[in-house]
C-alpha cells in the first residue's frame, strides 16, 4: 500500500515538473481561455490591456466564429428567394400636352388656373377680412384706396416676386428708383404702390372665419395650403420615378421672426424653412414640412 501511494506521489511530482519546465505550454493558455463558470465571460477581459496575446485570443474566436457559421444548417422547411429578373425601373417624363415648346408652358403645367383663380380669390378676401380702405369702409385714412385685384395683375406680381428672387437685392424699393443706374423693365408694368398693397394683402389660404377656429400646433404651415397640395398633385403627375432616388432637406431663406425656422452654419442658406424633399435627376417629386419645435 506504502509503495503504490510513493508511486502515485512521485507521479504526480513528476507530472508538475515538467508542466512547469515547459514555459508558454498549449495547457496554460488553454487554462487562460477558458474561464471559471461562476464567473462572467465579461469580467475576465474588462479594463485589460492589449497584448500580443489579447489578439491572439480576439483572432481565436473570430475563427471559432466562422467555424460555427460554417457548419450551420438552416432550418427546415426553407423558402426561395424571389427571383428579381424584372429591369431596373429608370426615371421617365409622362407625355406631355402638345402645345408645350416654351419655358413658360412648362411652368404653366404646374402653376395652372386654378393655382391663379384660388391667389386672387384669397387675397380680395382678405383684404375684405382686414377692412381694406375702399368706398364702403373710409377708417383707415393712412392707407391707400384698395381696388380688387384682377387676374392680370396677379400674373405681373407673380412675375415681378421671381424676378426679384434671382436678382436679390436688400431694398426690394430699389428696383422702381430711377435715379438708379441699373432700370429694371419688368417694373414699368406695376407701380411700387400697387406692389406694395398686393403684398400686404396677398394670402394663399382663404381668411379666417368671423370666430377663427384655432390652429393645431402640428398644422402650422396651413397658410399655404391647398397650394402646397396643388404642386404636389402636379409634381407627381408628369415623372415617373426611378429605383433609385434622393430624400434630403432643402432650405427657403426666411430672415424673420418664426419659431419654426432653422439656423444652420456652413450652409448656402444659413437661417429659413427646412423642407424634406424627395427627388430623383434633380426633379422635385414630394415634399413636407419641417419646424424646429413641432418637427413634421
Amino acid at each position: 500500500m506504502e509503495s503504490n501511494s510513493d508511486s502515485d506521489t512521485s507521479s504526480e511530482s513528476d507530472y508538475e515538473s515538467d508542466q512547469g519546465s515547459i514555459p508558454g505550454s498549449d495547457s496554460e493558455e488553454d487554462e487562460n481561455l477558458e474561464p471559471e463558470l461562476s464567473e462572467p465571460s465579461t469580467e475576465i477581459f474588462r479594463n485589460t490591456p492589449w497584448t500580443p496575446q489579447a489578439q491572439l485570443d480576439s483572432l481565436r474566436l473570430v475563427q471559432l466564429h466562422n467555424n460555427i457559421k460554417s457548419s450551420a444548417q438552416l432550418p427546415i422547411p426553407t423558402y426561395p428567394k424571389l427571383l428579381r429578373t424584372w429591369p431596373a425601373r429608370p426615371f421617365d417624363v409622362r407625355t406631355l400636352p402638345n402645345y408645350v415648346e416654351k419655358p413658360i408652358h412648362y411652368f404653366e403645367l404646374f402653376w395652372d388656373s386654378k393655382v391663379w383663380e384660388t391667389l386672387v380669390e384669397n387675397t380680395n378676401a382678405y383684404a375684405k377680412y382686414k377692412d381694406a380702405r375702399n368706398k364702403d369702409n373710409k377708417a383707415e385714412k393712412q392707407s391707400r384706396w384698395w381696388k380688387a385685384v384682377t387676374l392680370y395683375e396677379m400674373h405681373i406680381f407673380i412675375a415681378l416676386l421671381i424676378y426679384i428672387g434671382i436678382v436679390g437685392t436688400s431694398n426690394i424699393g430699389s428696383f422702381w428708383d430711377k435715379d438708379s443706374l441699373t432700370t429694371h423693365k419688368p417694373m414699368e408694368f406695376m407701380t411700387f404702390f400697387r406692389f406694395k398693397q398686393i403684398k400686404r394683402y396677398f394670402h394663399v389660404s382663404a381668411p379666417p372665419t368671423p370666430t377663427p377656429t384655432r390652429i393645431p400646433s402640428s398644422q402650422w404651415h396651413l397658410k399655404l395650403e391647398p397650394l402646397a397640395s396643388l404642386l404636389c398633385t402636379k409634381f407627381k403627375m408628369y415623372v415617373v420615378l426611378g429605383q433609385n432616388v434622393s430624400f434630403d432637406e432643402m432650405m427657403v431663406p426666411f430672415s424673420g421672426r418664426s419659431q419654426h425656422t432653422l439656423k444652420i452654419k456652413n450652409k448656402p442658406i444659413k437661417e429659413g424653412f427646412k423642407i424634406w424633399a424627395l427627388c430623383d435627376h434633380g426633379y422635385l417629386w414630394d415634399f413636407f414640412f419641417y419646424s424646429r419645435t413641432k418637427g413634421k
